[in-house]
């Protein structure tokens, strides 16, 4: 499975969406912060883990389907995308 890493807000927005290979997605933060998940134009759930700046899982989402969003309880540094 492929892995893509977004550390821009424009490569952030665009994320997964459009794939219709399941894809892995890392999306790094300059800072922490609660961040909205959307997977609209997506052909496959996800299922999203949120670290903080230590790299500690702090919260998760499982089974996100697509065309759905989802908003973070907790500051996150970085978020991993997972297809399920």
């Amino acid at each position: 499975m492929n892995t893509i890493t977004c550390k821009t807000r424009f490569q952030q927005l665009i994320g997964l969406m459009f794939r219709r290979n399941p894809t892995i997605a890392i999306l790094q933060f300059n800072r922490p912060l609660k961040a909205t998940i959307h997977t609209w134009f997506m052909f496959y759930a996800i299922d999203i883990y949120f670290y903080n700046s230590n790299d500690e899982l702090i919260e998760t989402k499982k089974n996100l389907k697509p065309f759905s969003y989802y908003k973070s309880n907790s500051k996150a540094k970085y978020i991993l995308e997972v297809p399920v």
